[in-house]
């Protein structure tokens, strides 16, 4: 198989089918009966007795009837959603209905948990074993809906590149040659800006006018196409994008599209069961790291547990979007990763295996300052890291000998310990953009002239480091 072509992505064998939620609610007191049966018949053994009885209690249980309500309710809203986002015409417009209407409909089922819980309470029997109070059961499922709308909102908040993969399907090169698809363009370079925008229009024009590159079924064939035939340098772009759309585990239109969304509904059941299961510890103290630099933003789980099969998100909240790194059934995810992290990030599969999240971060710049989180959204664990980035500043003999002079705007502040300042040098100004962000009309430089020199250097240095 390999030898003839690359063998597709299966889709994901998930451990539920909604269908069964709906089957057991639907059938309850019919599956009841048959446990009961059973149980009672006496022409079983005594393991198949006890775990028909078992079930039976389960089954009437009324924790269990409210939450297979709830969830009868929601996974139709599920498979809705997951069937409108596998059309192959899919656009912007298009998915952000269809979240909108999501949203809302998950929005309706919470607005009407107080009538379910008030159903559900009303059912009661005396003889009836210790279940959660009315106000619980209540509480746990709006938990369970505030879950999924934050992860939608989370998780959808960034869906330009969704629509990319289209502009490099064979079956629609010859609707794209007739009308360039130029919305879906601008939506891929917002989505992925270190793409050359002309070059990846005209390389893109030409295929689609070539009936050569219409035969190819998808993305891995043009790929295959494109080295075959020493063409990645003519289309160096298109093979830039290409090798985005491989690398990243979720087809177009496959299933794999909907994990997204069935992970977030799906987890929650085994976050209610796992609350605090895993502990984060993360340093107390910021993280410090000069530009340029390869560092490691430490996270660990206590107690030490194999994470390889877990979901880990790293994240920066400012950022849009915000995803730093994202790993998930063994891979990492490149599409939903914000494009200034590209190939930056790692996660380790050995410290995985011991329980350790950190993040290896390289080439560190200025931008990569802030707050990341480090999320296990399965076990609802998260902790922070915040990380300093330094400028290298080195001084440079021939600005030697100039002074910075504070305007009589400045801060009283930083006049006041201005004026135990001097040699500064003009090229160590220069180079630290933040202090020119922070201070950007309140500076300048002259030559040395009058102003008392500073005889320790180390204060001259200490005073600038408390103004970055």
């Amino acid at each position: 198989m390999v030898a003839r072509r690359l063998p597709t992505s299966s889709n994901v064998r998930w451990n539920f089918h909604s269908r069964a939620i709906n089957t057991v609610f639907e059938q309850r007191d019919d599956l009841i009966q048959c446990f009961e049966n059973i149980r009672d018949s006496g022409d079983f053994d005594s393991n198949t007795i006890r775990e028909a009885g078992a079930m039976a209690m389960l089954l009437e249980h009324q924790d269990f009837k409210f939450f297979l309500e709830l969830f009868h309710h929601i996974m139709p809203l599920v498979d809705l959603l997951y069937a409108k986002l596998q059309k192959k015409n899919i656009d912007a417009v298009h998915i952000k209905r269809s979240i909108q209407q999501f949203e809302q409909d998950i929005q309706n089922i919470r607005n009407s948990l107080h009538s379910m819980s008030e159903q559900s309470s009303d059912s009661l029997t005396a003889k009836r074993r210790r279940v959660l109070s009315s106000e619980d059961r209540q509480s746990a499922a709006e938990e369970i809906c505030n879950t999924i709308l934050r992860h939608t909102r989370e998780r959808f908040n960034f869906t330009d590149h969704l629509v990319c993969a289209t502009l490099l399907q064979g079956d629609r090169f010859e609707e794209h040659h007739g009308s360039f698809p130029e919305e879906v363009l601008q939506s891929t370079l917002k989505a992925y800006p270190m793409l050359n925008g002309s070059k990846l229009k005209t390389e893109l024009s030409l295929i689609y006018s070539k009936a050569e590159f219409r035969a190819c079924c998808g993305a891995v064939d043009l790929f295959q196409l494109f080295m075959e035939n020493n063409l990645q340098d003519v289309f160096s772009e298109t093979v830039t994008l290409l090798r985005i759309l491989i690398t990243t585990p979720m087809t177009t239109a496959g299933a794999e599209r909907m994990q997204v969304v069935q992970l977030s509904v799906l987890f929650l059941v085994q976050t209610h069961f796992c609350w605090g299961q895993y502990t984060m510890v993360t340093p107390s103290q910021v993280v410090m790291a000069p530009v340029g630099s390869d560092i490691t933003l430490p996270c660990q789980v206590e107690p030490a547990a194999d994470l390889r099969e877990q979901v880990v998100e790293w994240a920066r909240l400012d950022l849009t979007p915000p995803y730093v790194h994202i790993r998930r059934d063994g891979l990492d995810l490149l599409m939903n990763q914000n494009p200034l992290y590209l190939a930056r990030t790692a996660l380790s599969e050995s410290r995985l295996q011991k329980g350790d999240l950190s993040l290896s971060l390289s080439r560190v710049k200025l931008s990569d300052e802030g707050t990341y989180r480090c999320c296990m959204p399965r076990t609802n664990t998260e902790a922070q890291v915040t990380l300093r980035v330094a400028v290298k500043r080195q001084g440079n003999p021939q600005h030697e000998g100039r002074t910075l002079r504070l305007v009589p705007d400045t801060p009283p502040e930083v006049r006041a310990a201005g004026r135990a300042f001097n040699t500064v040098c003009a090229e160590l100004i220069k180079r630290d953009i933040r202090f020119r962000m922070a201070y950007p009309a309140i500076l300048s430089f002259k030559a040395n002239g009058g102003q008392k020199p500073f005889k320790d250097p180390n204060k001259a240095e200490a005073f600038l480091s408390s103004l970055t």
